[in-house]
């Protein structure tokens, strides 16, 4: 399988099971375990931001209007999605 064919099937698996709109889906990274034949996706999305207060001023605060979500899919080399996880994914601190 190629990277478009997996990015295919975990967005298709992602929008078959929520129903929250979804923008900018993006295929995050890819790897395949040998020892159980199937790729491990991740993609994620951005979807409104539900924590920030209902306030003017919360632009100010630096509270983005939208928040970027990470899913991770388990398909195997048949195609078939084996799993469905939430993925925390947490920037390293650049230091110099």
């Amino acid at each position: 399988m190629n990277f478009q064919e997996l990015y295919t099937l975990a967005k298709s698996e992602l929008d078959s099971i929520t129903k929250v709109e979804k923008s900018d889906i993006r295929l995050e990274q890819v790897s395949f375990n040998e020892t159980d034949e199937t790729w491990e996706v991740i993609i994620s999305y951005l979807v409104e931001n539900n924590n920030q207060t209902v306030n003017p001023l919360t632009a100010l605060k630096g509270v983005p209007p939208f928040e970027r979500i990470f899913k991770k899919v388990l398909i195997d080399s048949k195609k078939g999605v084996k799993g469905f996880f939430i993925y925390e994914h947490y920037p390293k601190k650049w230091s110099l």
